[in-house]
């Protein structure tokens, strides 16, 4: 949880929105649209001598990392505190469904509010899936903070599949992804 925490601030003081004026990025209004700019972007070439990029890279890697190994063991975990298959067949349902909505939530609230703020939910919702799995046990508080968990844990896990072409967008803009 600690590593995500340093994770998440990280990621929301590197992350930039697309600027509004800039002569090193250019900017193109898109005929379609009629309101607003369309970010260019920048290319391959310039952005790898930029020392956020690779961190913005280890960044995704250690969360993804986190993401997934708590995704294969949180069920050994709960049964090792003492929590009943039924109940954690009833976590990995909730938290399926949960994913799904939160990722139609997660886009919607990055049309909103933009990337850093989106991203800093998720990690915020990481951290405190982490701690919920932490501090769980087999009595009856436990059944509800296994709850929490499936839905802090669902909420959080669009960090490593819907946010990535995000990031992606928001480096390199409109650029196609073979140019890249």
């Amino acid at each position: 949880a600690g590593i995500l925490v340093v994770v998440g601030v990280l990621a929301v003081v590197l992350m930039r929105e697309k600027p509004n004026e800039s002569t090193e990025m250019k900017q193109t209004t898109e005929k379609k649209k009629t309101r607003g700019c369309v970010w260019e972007g920048l290319t391959y070439e310039r952005i790898k001598k930029k020392p956020y990029f690779y961190l913005v890279a280890v960044l995704i890697l250690v969360t993804g990392f986190s993401l997934q190994g708590i995704s294969g063991i949180y069920a050994a975990h709960m049964r090792d505190e003492g929590l009943s298959a039924t109940t954690i067949a009833r976590v990995a349902s909730v938290s399926s469904l949960a994913l799904t909505g939160s990722k139609i939530l997660v886009g919607i609230l990055y049309d909103k509010i933009g990337l850093r703020k989106v991203v800093a939910l998720c990690e915020c919702m990481a951290v405190l899936a982490f701690l919920t799995l932490a501090f769980l046990s087999g009595n009856g508080y436990g059944v509800w903070l296994s709850l929490a968990f499936a839905l802090l844990y669902a909420i959080a896990l669009p960090l490593e599949t819907l946010m990535i072409p995000l990031i992606v967008n928001d480096m390199f803009g409109k650029v196609s992804y073979d140019k890249i």
